[in-house]
């Protein structure tokens, strides 16, 4: 367990490391054969991701995976008892990059929860923008099904956006949504020979297709229901969907 101090701020439980190091959140897990570290930023850029790259060479790394607002680093079989001394010098380099880069952003809470067998939610709240996601995994490292709301402390939502496996993409901004589907496999053998291979989404024009809105919001919920999610956040979920619903 790491010495506490104003910049590392962690706590260990049910075998994960989770907490604050300078301006971002880790979360570490300890359990073996599935050990990961998660590192979530208050910004970041594009340009971010060339900026550490040479960080990321560390030979214990199997792979690397950008998620919303961080980075998630599958990690080889290491002892729990040696990860934290393990992964402390690339935590440290990670997080200095972060808080030199963007000194006035700061996470104001943060939440992460295991809600069903492969379903997790993360709040993040970063400066004034509140960010809810709730992610359902087909296996460990294969989204299922997804959902992410950002909203401002005052509970107004400024973006919506949902992911269906079966489906497609679903995304509420400015009042307006847009919905994507996935190629059928009539579509993609018509298409291009990588189309052919790899299912892609539909980019040419907004699809709105009868009920397909309707499909992609019920299965999210359906995947929510049989979660554990907390009362707080399935109320916000739920709102977020009523919105989604009553859009054009």
């Amino acid at each position: 367990m790491p010495p506490a101090n104003d910049n590392v701020k962690l706590i260990l439980e049910k075998g994960v490391l989770s907490g604050s190091v300078r301006n971002c959140f880790i979360r570490l897990d300890t359990v073996p054969d599935t050990a990961a570290l998660e590192i979530f930023f208050p910004k970041s850029a594009d340009e971010d991701r060339w900026g550490i790259r040479d960080i990321l060479n560390e030979p214990y790394i199997i792979k690397k995976e950008w998620v919303d607002s961080g980075l998630r680093i599958l990690l080889k079989n290491i002892p729990p008892k040696e990860l934290w001394n393990t992964t402390k010098p690339l935590i440290e380099k990670i997080v200095v990059y972060f808080s030199k880069k963007y000194p006035n952003d700061f996470f104001k809470r943060y939440k992460h929860y295991v809600c069903g067998k492969l379903s997790r939610v993360i709040l993040l709240h970063i400066n004034e923008t509140i960010v809810l996601k709730y992610c359902e995994e087909l296996r460990a490292d294969f989204t299922k099904n997804y959902c992410k709301a950002l909203f401002t402390g005052q509970g107004e939502f400024e973006k919506i956006y949902i992911s269906c496996y079966e489906e497609g993409t679903l995304e509420y901004r400015n009042g307006i949504t847009e919905m994507h589907r996935w190629e059928n496999e009539d579509e993609a053998q018509a298409a291009s020979y990588l189309s052919k291979r790899y299912t892609q989404r539909l980019l040419d024009g907004v699809i709105n297709e009868p009920g397909t809105k309707a499909s992609m919001i019920g299965i999210i919920k359906a995947s929510m229901e049989s979660s554990t999610i907390e009362s707080e956040d399935r109320a916000l979920f739920n709102k977020a969907f009523a919105i989604l619903e009553s859009a054009p």
